[in-house]
């Protein structure tokens, strides 16, 4: 989810995680279109529910896809794994200088999520033992330099974003954190363009004062 704050602030909310974080460092790109660096800019908060930068536990996803076209994607996810590394990995190198002083959280479940389980009948019933799918050092992720901000959710990893009232301890742990984004926003994305403005002007006398030198 994108949330605009303000007339040039944005908060990103997610919990699919693979298009969001490759969209975002793909935006950092000097090949990227202005329209996808503006966002990127104007980033005021990335809020992570479960998102599984190191691998997830797909034991028994694997058993209920066996056979499937998508059973070698899903063993390509588990805990430890090189596609979710590498994703995180060159998300962190791509946006650690344009979304500097940008906040992000890490949210994990400290509940076990029941294992789906196939009835005689072929339904499914998540009746099964239970997972941790993601584990809390698999769900952190922050800048280099910047301190991790993890933040636990007393729910598993199905229910960790479904809240069903205000006054629910997870809901409001996450609309503070985002109140608080809000007020910082305008902060944040100007100081952030005022950097960046300052970088492009010396750039620019920079390369006229070399230029000026090879006549």
């Amino acid at each position: 989810m994108i949330k605009q704050v303000g007339r040039n602030c944005v908060l990103f909310c997610g919990c699919c995680w693979l298009i969001p974080l490759q969209a975002l460092a793909d935006a950092s790109l000097p090949e990227s279109r202005d329209s996808d660096s503006a966002v990127l800019r104007a980033c005021a908060g990335l809020f992570f529910f479960g998102v599984p930068n190191q691998g997830i536990d797909t034991q028994n996803l694997k058993a209920l896809v066996k056979e499937q076209k998508n059973a070698g994607f899903i063993a390509s996810l588990g805990e430890g794994s090189k596609l979710l590394k590498s994703t995180h990995d060159y998300f962190v190198r791509a946006v650690a200088a344009p979304l500097g002083g940008c906040p992000m959280f890490s949210f994990y479940e400290t509940k076990g999520t029941r294992a789906v389980v196939v009835r005689p009948d072929g339904s499914w019933s998540r009746s099964g033992h239970s997972l941790l799918l993601v584990t809390r050092g698999s769900a952190t992720c922050s800048l280099p330099g910047e301190p991790a901000q993890q933040i636990g959710i007393d729910a598993d990893h199905s229910n960790m974003v479904k809240f069903t009232r205000r006054n629910d301890p997870a809901y409001r742990l996450v609309a503070e954190r985002l109140a608080e984004c809000v007020r910082n926003a305008e902060s944040i994305v100007g100081a952030r363009l005022e950097s960046t403005a300052t970088e492009k002007t010396v750039r620019c006398r920079s390369t006229r004062a070399n230029g000026n030198k090879s006549k």
